[in-house]
């Protein structure tokens, strides 16, 4: 890769990494897609910590694991590792994340 492009690369998954680890310390619940705009009835179906942990370590995990991929030139399975870490995390918080589960 080139210089300029890992700069590019490193800055992108410091910001993403950072956004993830706010979520996890509950300062970053606006930040959580759906959740923020639910109405208050909605919003009592889900274990808030619970989501904000699948949310949280999701989003690094997602972030890291591409990072890696991409630096170890594996462009082509990337896309295919991130789709199936962002399916485990849809289904993480709409199963695992809800109350009563």
């Amino acid at each position: 890769m080139e210089d300029m492009n890992v700069v590019i690369l490193a800055l992108i998954s410091l910001l993403v990494v950072m956004m993830g680890i706010v979520v996890l310390m509950g300062r970053g619940d606006w930040m959580i897609s759906g959740y923020n705009t639910a109405p208050p009835e909605k919003r009592q179906q889900y274990n808030l910590p619970r989501l904000r942990l699948v949310t949280g370590l999701g989003t690094i995990i997602v972030m890291l694991s591409w990072d890696l991929l991409v630096i170890l030139d594996l462009y082509d399975v990337s896309a295919y590792v991130v789709l199936g870490e962002a399916v485990v995390m849809v289904v993480m918080s709409k199963t695992w994340a809800k109350r009563g589960f």
